[in-house]
């Protein structure tokens, strides 16, 4: 693949320091930029970029780097300051070549990657804005299902890119929120996007993010039985064909937290514990997506954050049936096993036949 080039008259291949965006020290706004082929009709604001296109090559962070994997660049100079066709800008290790129309000869470096560079939300605030909207959404309908009571619960969602979680603020009311409520934050916790506090629950989806990579959503409730169960601190075992559409086997619950690890992270070390259910267990987020932390209550995961509170309506469901159960009979019986894999297998198996090929569960 050959970044193209939009105009012959591009001479020139200028070099910036890492993190800079000119000689003279200005690195400007470029904390969340980041373009892959992307033309540059989006920042048609900037018409003298408008004819360009952006190429973001990961494996190079330096000019010679990119002279060697595009030997067409070769003869460029890789040492002019001005901006006259192409500007090479360092930035989140990544390396960004500008091919843009023949500019002004008083730009500089920083005067044209500046002006493309600085609208730092064009790209991935779009990106970002459907995440919050998706996650505004899942919330709201928390309260819908009647999953939750007051503002015990919270959604969040992970971009595409697994570089940004989006979720509820702190206390906020799910009918008083809005995508503009929402707060995006990074895999650290540093907050990219937002004014308002994240949930307190938001160190234990960080965690659960990097602990299960397929996990796009979550979603975490007191719901009423389910969190009835995990205040027993018992798992939910499979009775029926209603919980073996959803969770192919019971519904595991946690260990309770050590006084350290309550002490030392109370919300970090809850995450933890989740995930160390599951690799003790070997079981798959995706296959049985909900736990119950003991004396909590319950976290469901799923491919989106709207899956992820389908699977909490389910899993409350499924919560009532077997506590209801278990008031007739003590020690009903469990489904057999083959029925429960045909439940399973035909909603979420390979040659799933249950609903929409768009939409199975």
């Amino acid at each position: 693949m050959e970044p193209p080039v939009a105009n012959n008259a591009f001479q020139e291949l200028a070099t910036v320091p890492t993190g800079r965006l000119d000689q003279q020290g200005d690195s400007g706004d470029v904390t969340s930029v980041r373009h892959d082929l992307k033309t540059l009709e989006d920042f048609g604001d900037y018409n003298e970029y408008t004819a360009g296109k952006v190429i973001s090559i990961d494996t190079c962070h330096r000019a010679k780097d990119f002279a060697q994997l595009y030997p067409h660049f070769a003869q460029l100079s890789l040492a002019k300051p001005r901006l006259s066709g192409y500007s090479v800008v360092l930035c989140l290790s990544h390396l960004f070549v500008i091919a843009a129309r023949p500019s002004p000869s008083h730009w500089g470096i920083g005067d044209g990657a500046r002006k493309l560079l600085s609208r730092r939300h064009k790209d991935s605030g779009r990106m970002w804005e459907r995440l919050k909207a998706e996650v505004a959404e899942a919330n709201r309908r928390l309260s819908r299902e009647r999953l939750v009571t007051l503002t015990w619960g919270n959604v969040s969602a992970i971009s595409e890119d697994r570089k940004a979680v989006a979720i509820k603020p702190s206390g906020v009311p799910y009918e008083e929120l809005t995508s503009d409520d929402i707060v995006v934050l990074g895999l650290d916790g540093t907050i990219l996007e937002g004014k308002r506090r994240p949930s307190t629950d938001t160190p234990t989806h960080l965690a659960i993010y990097r602990g299960f990579e397929h996990v796009r959503g979550i979603c975490h409730t007191h719901s009423r039985f389910a969190t009835v169960f995990s205040q027993w601190r018992q798992e939910i075992p499979c009775f029926g064909t209603t919980h073996a559409d959803y969770f192919c086997g019971p519904v595991p619950v946690t260990r309770v937290l050590s006084p350290t690890e309550v002490e030392e992270d109370y919300e970090l070390n809850t995450g933890k514990i989740i995930i160390e259910r599951f690799r003790v267990g070997g079981l798959d987020p995706l296959v049985i997506p909900g736990v119950l932390v003991a004396g909590h209550g319950p976290f469901t995961f799923g491919r989106s954050a709207h899956e992820a509170v389908d699977v909490a309506v389910a899993l409350e469901e499924v919560a009532a049936l077997a506590w209801h159960l278990l008031l007739l009979e003590s020690q009903p019986s469990q489904i057999e096993g083959y029925i429960l894999q045909k439940h399973y297998q035909r909603k979420h198996g390979p040659k799933a036949y249950y609903g929409q090929d768009d939409h199975r569960i």
